[in-house]
């Protein structure tokens, strides 16, 4: 691929994360620039959490168009922003934040990651059924937002940190509808009976992001023919991924959620739409 040209009116914008050395977003984000005739660059910006509120200050003052967040930023970055937009607020995360005359707007487009290719591509009708979402950080809260909005009947929280899955229970009660929220301990024969009555599971965990055998629960508790959404992008199939293809059921890979929020990114920055395909074929190749 071409490297992006770099002139003195080139527009910048980034992705704040510890780590980031993983990241696909800047060769997605910038061939969708570069086809859409734009003079902008999409760089990572390593942030350590201690020095996120310096950071955040540093590039609206450079002039940034906007940013991206990931872990462990997207909910401790809201404290730092001028405004939020509702669903943000009530999700409790922020993964993408535009720049406008120097006041930044936080916004989730993580739920749009979740729910187009969930819906979409996976075709899957969550209405009144059960999803068990494992994990209670920034990408789980877009997850439930996303399931609640497509009307799921109980939603299963879990997180090896229990009080973090239940302030997730407790923000998300605006959005609850009809829906049952529950919290159950990690690793418990509550959490494996509701699995395995789930339509859909997700991962929101960081757990199979450097070991490709490694499972955030038992793959054992997976139904017949359940969706498995996993977040994680780096690994071209995790163990939850593989053991829901064994039973028949489908697996939703994290690229897809990255692409999506993307794609809505691009949007919210730029004013403009992206060629999704383009974008698409920009993170296979950066992949490979």
């Amino acid at each position: 691929m071409t490297a992006p040209r770099v002139t003195g009116k080139t527009q910048l914008v980034g992705l704040f994360g510890w780590p980031v050395e993983h990241t696909l977003s800047p060769p997605m984000h910038n061939a969708a620039f570069a086809d859409r005739g734009l003079d902008w660059l999409y760089v990572p910006l390593p942030t350590p959490p201690e020095r996120l509120a310096d950071a955040v200050r540093g590039v609206a003052a450079a002039g940034f168009r906007g940013f991206n967040v990931t872990i462990p930023h997207k909910e401790a970055v809201m404290a730092h922003l001028d405004e939020i937009t509702p669903e943000a607020r009530a999700i409790g995360a922020v993964n993408t934040v535009v720049v406008t005359q120097g006041r930044l707007t936080g916004h989730n487009t993580d739920v749009d990651g979740f729910v187009m290719p969930t819906t979409t591509e996976a075709h899957v009708d969550l209405g009144g059924k059960v999803a068990a979402l494992i994990g209670a950080g920034g990408a789980a809260r877009a997850i439930a937002s996303g399931c609640l909005r497509m009307g799921v009947g109980r939603l299963v929280l879990t997180d090896i940190d229990a009080p973090k899955a239940e302030a997730l229970r407790g923000d998300l009660e605006p959005l609850r509808g009809d829906a049952r929220i529950e919290v159950l301990p990690a690793g418990s024969d509550a959490l494996c009976e509701a699995v395995g009555t789930a339509a859909l599971v997700a991962n929101a965990t960081p757990v199979g992001m450097h070991g490709p055998d490694d499972s955030p629960i038992d793959v054992a508790w997976l139904p017949e023919g359940v969706v498995v959404f996993e977040a994680i992008y780096t690994q071209p199939r995790t163990a939850l991924m593989r053991a829901a293809e064994e039973r028949g059921g489908k697996a939703i890979h994290g690229l897809r959620m990255l692409l999506h929020q993307g794609v809505r990114a691009f949007a919210l920055w730029t004013g403009m739409e992206p060629d999704v395909g383009l974008m698409e074929r920009a993170l296979e190749e950066a992949r490979r």
